[in-house]
């Protein structure tokens, strides 16, 4: 036993070998964040051994291969023991490479580990805390080596590892063993596999109280957190364990608010892993975190540095903004007048946003894109805030009108640049997200601003109408052949792109470029496209498909001409008519009234053409267009109130009110043109509804309701004898006097 021992403490003294293996340390493996001055005296004492003679070396690869045989075969326990205790401390020293780690799992496997840790608490003589050190030093070493550390004898001791870390374990144990626990759980947490594992083995709530109560190896804790909530576990997490990451946030957020050093931006550049999701209401706990954060950021934000420190703050600012709104932003903070902060981050993220696209496409890399993608998709985000908080009254926001405008001057400056960049961009580089991301954010510029830019917008349209039709044709050959699932960026620029096109519909030189670039093929094919897909809890689609309903309107309403001859609008208008019954079935009452109103507009145009015949499919379109029509207003329980607004339309008036108008004046020009169409409007009862209803009121309806039916009363008048007949049977002289409809009074023939 004493040979043994001696040969122990010669061990300590042997040299190194001349080029360690720095990928594997004894107790945590190699990440972001760990120092070598965190490995232990054991390491220590190994590198200081490093100057001996190469012959020591060789004497201890000597000795340990004796130890091994020793463990293979042990003439006793006694033996066995010294052997292992050898092992260890060469182990720990980090001496052994990976051939000799392979070497001592081959001479023990997981059998001596699982035995150690088995009997720690029924060996007399030798404390539970030594055998478990000696376990853990082992399954360190074994967790170095890619074929073992995904091994399930490995793996069902994550919870054993995670009780020692956390200081859960009834076994007290040395730093040295929680360092060795630690590299175990980095080890595990590295594979595909891993973190899904240590959530599963609730290690989320275990490392926020081994990181928030200081433990050893606390800082290891933070990076397993890190590990886990960057995988898929983010939203899951804080649903699941709430109170525990609210801590870690509280205490990770007031470390960034003092930190004076470098710590600030190492944990600048993690804290968006430990952030809530998105909500629309803060909870009052973190709230204190929010404020800690704020302070942290605007000590950075409002110091010269280098882009190095910046970058991780620009980052984190426009993770604050995905996770709590702009609110926090416009807060007032010491210091600082109400929306200075906002304004700083804005500049700034509009300074890095033009430094880094206005230079010539050459001046990038091989595949086009700028440097820094990463932190200029962040800029994206920041600026896409500032122009909704600007849209909005900004009072609400806590801006000052002056300071709204200075914003928006700077804002076109930065959406300037993106389209300077996206003017070089080629079809080769269409399908790099940080194209997605430029595109995205000259969108969010494109739905709030209209006034400015005006021959720069023009400009880049032929480009987002290539890249828009692009991406989308490509995901529906994608979807259409099963040849696999379509990119994430695939189709979805359109509804960005939307809100944009209403504006740019609706002024006269864009919409010729657009017309020229075939707009109205594409948003018809894309209407297609979201109908075959619209489901009840598909809020996003039934969203785009009433933008793009506006942007077609607008091309019916101005374009008449280039809409009689354009096929993808009688294209359109069958689907409308085929749409629409079914829509009504489902009470989307705003969804009904973009179809509605498109489909009795293009109907008018169209008159003549084979989608407007008396057929089946017209008189249900028009039996349920009349139905949405004329359910927005009843009569009131009291008939000296008159006609109201029926409550369920009464919920989305402000949505709804002028496609209802609108509809009203494409229901009367379709009667004028469609000579089938009053005599089915007639058989509906819909005309007998309508007269009753004025004839119940005793007083005046509001003159807009008489001005709007007047039109569609005339127009049956005017265009079939037996509507004449009818209205004139159903005293249609003294309702259109009690409703100062003064035309229909005089085709009536009513003085």
């Amino acid at each position: 036993m004493s040979q043994s021992s001696g040969a122990a403490r010669d061990d300590n003294k042997t040299e190194a070998p001349e080029e360690p293996d720095t990928t594997i340390c004894p107790r945590i493996i190699k990440s972001p964040g760990l120092h070598e001055e965190d490995l232990g005296e054991a390491v220590r004492d190994a590198e200081a051994s490093a100057t001996e003679h190469s012959d020591k070396l060789a004497s201890q690869n000597a000795i340990l291969q004796r130890c091994l045989q020793i463990l293979k075969n042990p003439a006793n326990d006694s033996e066995q023991f010294a052997a292992l205790l050898l092992v260890t401390k060469v182990i720990q020293a980090g001496t052994a490479d990976p051939g000799t780690r392979r070497q001592i799992f081959d001479a023990v496997g997981f059998s001596l580990p699982n035995r150690l840790l088995a009997t720690m608490n029924t060996t007399p003589d030798c404390p539970p805390q030594v055998l478990c050190s000696l376990a853990v030093s082992l399954l360190a070493a074994f967790s170095t080596d890619q074929d073992l550390v995904s091994h399930p004898q490995l793996l069902n001791k994550v919870l054993l590892f995670l009780g020692l870390a956390s200081g859960q374990s009834q076994v007290s144990v040395d730093q040295a063993t929680i360092q060795d626990s630690y590299q175990c759980l980095l080890a595990i947490a590295c594979t595909p596999e891993g973190p899904r594992i240590l959530e599963a083995r609730s290690a989320i709530p275990l490392l926020c109280q081994a990181y928030c109560q200081n433990m050893q190896g606390s800082e290891h804790a933070l990076t397993l957190l890190n590990r886990i909530l960057n995988w898929e576990a983010g939203s899951r997490a804080w649903k699941k364990y709430p109170a525990e990451l609210t801590q870690l946030l509280q205490q990770l957020s007031m470390e960034f608010s003092r930190a004076e050093d470098q710590q600030k931006f190492t944990l600048c550049e993690i804290l968006p892993y430990f952030l809530p999701p998105p909500q629309e209401l803060l909870p009052a706990n973190l709230q204190p975190s929010l404020a800690n954060l704020s302070g942290g950021l605007q000590s950075i934000l409002g110091s010269k540095l280098s882009i190095a420190q910046r970058d991780p703050a620009l980052r984190l600012a426009a993770c604050l903004l995905d996770s709590f709104g702009p609110e926090w932003a416009v807060m007032k903070y010491p210091g600082m007048m109400s929306g200075q902060f906002l304004a700083l981050m804005v500049n700034l993220a509009c300074v890095e946003v033009r430094m880094t696209l206005e230079q010539p496409a050459d001046t990038f890399s091989s595949g086009g894109l700028p440097s820094r993608t990463d932190t200029i998709t962040a800029c994206y985000r920041i600026l896409e805030f500032a122009m909704e908080t600007c849209s909005q009254d900004p009072q609400e926001r806590g801006l000052t009108l002056e300071r709204c405008r200075q914003m928006i001057l700077i804002l076109g400056e930065a959406i300037s640049a993106i389209i300077f960049y996206l003017m070089q961009v080629t079809t080769a580089q269409y399908h790099e997200p940080f194209i997605f991301a430029s595109v995205r954010a000259l969108c969010v510029w494109l739905a709030e601003e209209t006034s400015s830019l005006k021959q720069e917008v023009c400009a880049v349209l032929p480009f987002l109408i290539d890249y828009s039709r692009t991406l989308f044709e490509e995901g529906k050959k994608k979807e259409k052949t099963k040849e696999g699932t379509a990119s994430p960026f695939v189709g979805d620029v359109l509804r960005f792109l939307l809100p944009g096109l209403c504006h740019l519909t609706a002024e006269e030189a864009p919409r010729r470029i657009l017309l020229s670039l075939n707009l109205s093929a594409l948003i018809y094919e894309y209407i297609e496209y979201l109908c075959s897909r619209l489901r009840d809890s598909q809020k996003q689609v039934e969203a785009s498909l009433q933008t793009a309903c506006s942007v077609f309107l607008n091309l019916v309403v101005t374009e008449p001409d280039h809409t009689r001859t354009d096929t993808s609008s009688s294209s359109l208008l069958n689907l409308v008519m085929e749409m629409l019954p079914k829509l009504s079935q489902k009470h989307k009452l705003v969804l009904t009234a973009n179809f509605c109103t498109l489909g009795l507009l293009l109907a008018r145009l169209l008159a003549g053409t084979p989608g407007v015949l008396d057929s089946t499919i017209s008189r249900l379109f028009f039996r349920s267009a009349l139905s949405f029509l004329s359910r927005a207003h009843v009569a009131h329980s009291d008939s000296a109130f008159g006609i109201v607004r029926s409550p369920s339309y009464n919920e989305c008036w402000e949505d709804i009110s002028e496609l209802w108008f609108l509809g009203i004046q494409g229901l009367a020009g379709c009667l004028m043109v469609l000579d089938w169409l009053p005599t089915r409007i007639l058989e509906t009862g819909w005309l007998k509804e309508t007269l009753g209803l004025l004839e119940g009121c005793s007083i005046p309806v509001d003159s807009s309701i008489a001005e709007a039916l007047q039109p569609i009363l005339i127009a049956l008048i005017c265009s079939d004898p037996s509507c004449r007949e009818f209205v004139i049977q159903k005293q249609g002289a003294q309702i259109a006097c009690r409703h100062r409809m003064s035309e229909l009074q005089e085709i009536l023939h009513v003085g």
